[in-house]
């Protein structure tokens, strides 16, 4: 395993499961944080400023990766591959039909009514991770059990290895316009080597200009790229 990793959002969407924030009693910023989003604001707009329209489709990209940088196509019975495709088929129909997992959609919230102490605060807290982990666990089984062709997939993963940095994957889905990159390595100047990499693909698929004008989903995953 690596010793350091970074992902990027995919574009599409395809957001993990559950997201929790725990904020301070307050919820005001520190003057470091401050700073920090205001240089985060900054390389934003100059990566917005950067993009042109010059869209590529999957293919294309799939193409590209493989001529330029040696991409190869990860097996379908591979553990990575299998973990990753039930993740992704996941979050997939979480979001496109949720409907499908019946009763197994997270709906718990924590309950702190009544408790003043810390330490009654983290038992409750405690109690609910575990119910959240339940259902967790509830919602993947169910996901396994849907059958494929209520949710056909066209997934598949793109792995660049380079021997002196480390490697880059890339998860795509056809049906649903998924794309999605992720790199490891052994510290931070080789990640950065390969986040050029990665943003240089990115640049690649590209945005429409329908995209730029409506700030579509795809134009706000290469920003972010672009702003790492």
């Amino acid at each position: 395993m690596p010793k350091s990793a970074r992902a990027v959002s995919v574009i599409g969407g395809a957001d993990g499961p559950t997201s929790i924030f725990l904020l301070g009693k307050t919820g005001k910023k520190s003057l470091t944080e401050k700073l920090r989003q205001y240089r985060y604001r900054k390389r934003r707009v100059r990566a917005e400023a950067q993009i042109t329209a010059n869209p590529h489709i999957l293919e294309e990209v799939i193409v590209y990766m493989t001529d330029i940088y040696d991409a190869e196509k990860l097996p379908e019975n591979s553990r990575i591959y299998q973990e990753q495709r039930q993740e992704m088929r996941e979050a997939l129909i979480l979001r496109h039909q949720p409907e499908l997992l019946g009763e197994t959609m997270i709906t718990l919230k924590p309950e702190f009514d009544g408790v003043q102490s810390k330490e009654g605060k983290e038992e409750r807290l405690k109690e609910y991770w575990k119910q959240v982990s339940a259902q967790l666990e509830a919602r993947s089984k169910k996901v396994q059990e849907i059958p494929e062709e209520l949710f056909p997939m066209e997934y598949s993963i793109y792995e660049i290895r380079i021997p002196e940095l480390g490697n880059i994957q890339f998860e795509i889905e056809k049906n649903w316009g998924m794309f999605g990159g992720s790199c490891g390595g052994g510290d931070k100047k080789k990640i950065k080597k390969l986040e050029a990499i990665m943003k240089k693909i990115y640049l690649y698929y590209g945005v429409s200009e329908e995209d730029i004008r409506e700030r579509s989903e795809r134009h706000g995953a290469l920003v972010a790229v672009m702003t790492q």
